[in-house]
């Protein structure tokens, strides 16, 4: 369902177009706000529309509030900040609409924290604002003070924009209460965090191995990797795989595809699926957990883990495959643009490719993203519903080829790409002050995705098609590694698992889910590291269930009736 995003584009851009000069006669969803019929008693009306110039502009310009935190991933150029910068301006000049920061704060932490604060203390909040957070997003949407934007979504959003949600509608659950839309949700790549196996292909050759297609040969590889001298340095100092256990399967690189490989359905831990009665349960109590977490015993006994995977974060995982100590990583296909090329500094001789996930008994079943993990919300007093949606509009220029779009080359010229002879060049090293990432200036933080569309590109640049198209030749300027291995989870879709629970959390998780987390990642972890038996999953199931695990089933599958 998600994947018809990026067969439809072509399809969008000729009819916008048509819709938009039909529109002013027909009366449909598609027509000009002034035709449109006005909202019920019951629901919220759109604000009044903003006056528009002949060249597009508001006039007079429009201002919208917004907050933000300004982490480390938000470069400016000297002299540029949150307030005045590429994008501020763009948007003043091109759309007459002023974008104001009421606040910025430092970290997202802190961010949300003021958040919470202006909804407990009755303080202002700013017109457009994001949460991340989905317990927050709960409490801005039952605090009232979120605009309910269903009829303005109607009368506005744009005819790809409404295409794009069309074909991902659950993405509405994330802000939606008794029907009605109070957010936008903020969409992803669409597998952004589908792993994908890295290898050092160097070891593979100088093994002479081929590389893995299933557990069977997966382990036959790290055997050699831990057993062999790979690196060359006469010593044993070299592990098969590296992942994070410290939170239990819960990670980018945690390896959750194990537990995929021996269940038939598809079951994995930290995931909510949906069992043969239409209800959801909790994959971390599943049988098919033991033969996972066994395999992994086994792993670890063996040498293949490195041993304090359980006590390392991801940034260690990373860190020690980056120091060439380790042969394997499986993690998503951008690991190929950051953080795995660290390693090329470290063993400058090292060969790094991307292959897909082994099969086991059961297939492959991998963890698939959640496709929103923020929200876009409305002061319920903003009165420029209008202004917001053809600013949003705009911004999606850069998937769609758009030949009118301001980003139709990137986000800004000097910041991502450099124009020569007309041409887009996409050199880091020709851009004056480097790459900066002009799109994190957007009122969402990161410009919008339209889901699957890159892993396409990717897979057609990887079969040796010329890069035509705008977004082609945007992202064909991307680092190769990062290509070849959206090129190879583009071929391996179909085996992503997606988490079926993307509901704020119940009454009883915001209780007891802490305490019951923890009592499942020191299980697993034990025994993975033989401190418990195998045996001791069935104790952990039933003091799950009786801790509140059963209390918690029971509120997500309410929630789930409601949303089907």
């Amino acid at each position: 369902m998600f994947r018809k995003s990026a067969l439809v584009l072509t399809a969008i851009i000729a009819l916008t177009g048509v819709l938009a000069a039909c529109s002013k006669g027909n009366g449909g969803e598609g027509a000009a706000p002034g035709n449109s019929q006005p909202a019920t008693e019951t629901a919220s009306a759109p604000a009044a529309e903003s006056p528009v110039s002949s060249t597009g502009k508001f006039d007079p310009p429009v201002k919208i509030t917004t907050a933000r935190p300004v982490a480390s991933d938000v470069v400016y150029k000297e002299g540029e900040d949150t307030k005045n910068n590429v994008h501020i301006q763009w948007a003043k000049d091109k759309l007459g609409i002023n974008i104001d920061y009421i606040w910025t704060v430092g970290t997202y932490d802190a961010y949300h924290n003021k958040i919470k604060l202006a909804l407990a203390s009755n303080e202002p909040l700013p017109d457009v604002f994001i949460v991340e957070d989905a317990q927050l997003a709960k409490q801005v949407i039952e605090s009232g003070r979120a605009m309910d934007i269903s009829e303005a979504y109607d009368m506005y959003a744009s005819e790809r924009m409404k295409q794009m949600y069309a074909d991902n509608p659950t993405a509405w659950q994330s802000v939606s209460k008794d029907g009605r839309k109070f957010g936008i949700p903020i969409l992803q790549t669409g597998a952004g965090e589908d792993p994908i196996l890295w290898i050092r292909q160097d070891w593979l050759d100088k093994l002479s191995l081929q590389a893995p297609t299933t557990i069977e040969e997966l382990e036959a590889v790290m055997d050699a990797f831990v057993n062999q001298d790979p690196d060359g340095n006469n010593k044993k100092d070299t592990a098969g795989i590296a992942l994070t256990l410290r939170d239990g399967f819960n990670s980018w690189v945690d390896g959750k595809f194990v537990f995929g490989a021996y269940s038939k359905d598809g079951v994995l831990p930290k995931y909510w699926h949906e069992n043969a009665e239409g209800q959801l349960e909790y994959g971390s109590i599943h049988p098919d957990m033991k033969q996972g977490l066994a395999k992994f015993h086994e792993w670890y006994t063996k040498g293949y883990l490195f041993e304090d995977a359980g006590a390392a974060d991801l940034f260690a995982a990373f860190e020690k495959f980056n120091q060439g100590k380790v042969g394997i990583i499986a993690g998503p296909y951008w690991m190929g643009d950051w953080p795995l090329p660290d390693v090329f500094k470290n063993v400058p001789e090292s060969v790094i490719k991307p292959y897909p996930l082994p099969r086991g008994p059961e297939g492959v079943h991998a963890p698939g993203e959640r496709l929103v993990k923020s929200r876009m919300f409305f002061n319920k007093d903003f009165k420029h519903m209008d202004a917001f949606f053809k600013y949003y509009d705009e911004t999606l220029g850069y998937w769609y080829n758009d030949e009118n779009s301001d980003f139709k080359y990137g986000f800004a010229e000097g910041y991502d790409y450099v124009l020569e002879n007309g041409e887009a060049v996409y050199d880091p090293e020709k851009l004056p002050n480097g790459y900066i990432n002009a799109g994190k200036y957007m009122l969402s933080w990161n410009p919008p995705n339209v889901p699957f569309v890159e892993l396409n590109v990717y897979k057609d640049l990887a079969t040796g098609k010329p890069a035509e198209t705008y977004l082609e030749k945007k992202l064909a300027g991307l680092p190769p590694l990062k290509v070849e291995g959206g090129a190879v989870l583009a071929n391996d879709l179909d085996k992503s698992v997606h988490d079926r629970f993307v509901g704020a959390p119940t009454k009883t998780m915001e209780s007891k889910g802490v305490m019951l987390n923890k009592l499942e990642n020191e299980t697993f972890v034990k025994i993975v590291y033989g401190r418990l038996p195998l045996d001791d999953f069935d104790k952990f199931v039933a003091n799950w269930k009786a801790s509140g695990g059963d209390q918690i089933t029971e509120e997500v599958n309410e929630w789930y009736q409601s949303v089907k």
